[in-house]
């Protein structure tokens, strides 16, 4: 398939994905479809920045300034993903950085669609677009694969310790003042 197409889809999927957050009320649906539309930018700022800018590049010399411009447009999203996984979708600011990272996000897509990807088809074969796509696929078959495997696994429930003594809760504990000296005083006061 033609990477142009490729990624046209993922940038209407990750639109898709935003206005879905932005619409639903509940904190938990909110916080499960974030961290989709984090997989799934993730993957596709890593997708572009390996596979697609360095060919524009080759291709166009003069697109290096707007490459450029796109990789600080992924840099900031890459932060506002972060401060919204960090978050929780429940905090008051989480709202706040969906709209802005929809904001940047409909900025970038549109430079992309309307720069960047007809200058690819203007200077790229077809048979290379679809080799280029064929790539931009098995790369994110390969992240699914990584991301299945890093899944943490359900961790069987903890065996509950007996609690402490007496003694053992009066033991001295090292704790620093607020001029960052340590003293020594004892647990439980």
């Amino acid at each position: 398939m033609d990477v142009i197409d490729l990624l046209k889809q993922d940038h209407q999927k990750v639109l898709d994905e935003l206005s879905a957050i932005e619409k639903s009320g509940d904190s938990r649906e909110m916080g499960r479809m974030s961290e989709q539309l984090i997989n799934d930018l993730t993957r596709h700022a890593a997708m572009e920045e390996e596979l697609v800018y360095p060919v524009l590049i080759e291709r166009d010399g003069e697109l290096e300034p707007k490459v450029m411009d796109a990789l600080e447009q992924h840099h900031l999203a890459k932060v506002l993903l972060a401060e919204m996984d960090e978050l929780g979708a429940s905090h008051a600011r989480f709202l706040p950085k969906v709209r802005l990272l929809r904001e940047l996000l409909q900025t970038h897509i549109q430079m992309e669609e309307s720069l960047l990807l007809p200058k690819l088809a203007e200077t790229m074969p077809d048979a290379d677009r679809d080799r280029l796509g064929e790539r931009l696929r098995a790369m994110e078959e390969k992240a699914m694969i990584r991301r299945e495997r890093a899944r943490p696994k359900r961790a069987a429930p903890k065996r509950a310790r007996p609690t402490a003594g007496r003694k053992q809760a009066l033991r001295p504990q090292a704790a620093k003042t607020a001029r960052g000296r340590k003293t020594t005083r004892r647990k439980g006061r």
